[in-house]
């Protein structure tokens, strides 16, 4: 993922489901444990 998409991602502007499927997201192993990532980073503040 590039850097400027991955600060969206982590600020919540980029659900990881869409960012999968349009190819922004690369995953290699199991994608289900991969989206689990989003709810992990929601608990943190990213904003600055």
């Amino acid at each position: 993922m590039k850097e400027a998409f991955f600060k969206k991602f982590l600020t919540g502007n980029v659900n990881s489901a869409t960012a999968f499927m349009t190819g922004k997201l690369k995953v290699k192993g199991n994608i289900g444990t991969a989206l689990k990532l989003e709810s992990i980073l929601k608990q943190y503040s990213f904003e600055s």
